[in-house]
């Protein structure tokens, strides 16, 4: 059989919309499809995911997608906490080595947080990433406080300060390197023109159009450095979608050479398989904490 190499470089951002430990069995398999599904349609190389905040599910999520996709391995950040208790940031990362080296990863906590949204670790993941022609790239994703915690917009202006911290943090990081940030930033981009426009660098805007399916809202998209002819942004439909985000993918022209996606049997989780993951894992957790 031969093999159609495409050349491009293809990120998926997914709001999973899960909550700490009350997840239900069906949510996970249903998102687990619908990720799979997204997969096989685009062949992504970096694969992002938000809302994935306790331990016990991310580790779910990590055991399902890498034996369903044995392509892709897993990136270690995110776990980061401010105090005991707290849980993490949400966000989780995949990627293939097709072609792309991972170079170096961070994860930076986001000050600001506020009612609720305090309970996570919120804040900005970023994968620099080398290829084949020596060209270094910045995929970072942010999960950002939700403006409307309490009520309509009470929260706003603490998502806007996070919004401006995840900049500066993003120049840090890449310094002149280019960089794709996506992620669900709970502002719309003309909410926030006034602090991504006015930058250290001209930023360009990559909008498919409203993800926030219940209130019809732009939250999810990207902000890039790259020349908009070499990008693209589409919405991804699929039929069995349980999030209350449309997922995104954002897609950079010419930057590396990957194969089709191989991808397995998806293993499903029952209900009483949950449970033992969640025992097991907890035990763990604990383990580690009292050797500590």
């Amino acid at each position: 059989m031969n093999l159609i190499y495409i050349s491009y470089m293809r990120i998926i951002w997914h709001n999973t919309w899960s909550y700490p430990f009350i997840t239900s069995t069906d949510h996970i398999n249903n998102t687990i499809i619908h990720i799979i599904n997204v997969v096989k349609k685009f062949n992504p190389d970096v694969i992002i995911l938000g809302e994935l905040f306790d331990l016990q599910l991310r580790n779910i999520y990590k055991y399902i997608l890498l034996d369903s996709l044995p392509q892709y391995k897993f990136i270690d950040i995110g776990n980061d906490r401010s105090w005991f208790g707290q849980q993490s940031g949400g966000l989780f990362a995949i990627y293939r080595t097709n072609g792309i080296k991972l170079v170096d990863a961070r994860y930076h906590i986001l000050s600001n947080g506020r009612l609720q949204d305090r309970l996570a670790a919120k804040g900005v993941l970023g994968m620099q990433f080398l290829n084949d022609n020596n060209e270094y790239l910045w995929i970072c994703a942010c999960h950002l406080q939700d403006a409307d915690a309490g009520f309509k917009n009470f929260c706003i202006n603490n998502t806007r300060l996070q919004y401006t911290e995840t900049l500066n943090i993003v120049k840090n990081w890449c310094n002149c390197e280019n960089f794709i940030l996506t992620g669900d930033f709970n502002i719309s981009p003309v909410e926030s023109l006034d602090l991504w426009l006015n930058t250290y660098r001209p930023i360009t805007l990559l909008n498919a159009g409203p993800t926030h399916i219940q209130s019809n809202k732009i939250l999810d998209y990207a902000l890039t450095s790259l020349n908009t002819s070499d990008c693209n942004i589409n919405i991804v439909k699929t039929n069995n979608n349980p999030s209350d985000h449309e997922t995104i993918c954002i897609t950079y022209d010419s930057y590396n050479i990957t194969p089709p996606v191989e991808v397995l049997t998806i293993i499903k989780v029952k209900d009483n398989l949950l449970i033992y993951i969640f025992i097991i894992l907890w035990l763990v957790t604990m383990g580690n904490y009292c050797i500590v």
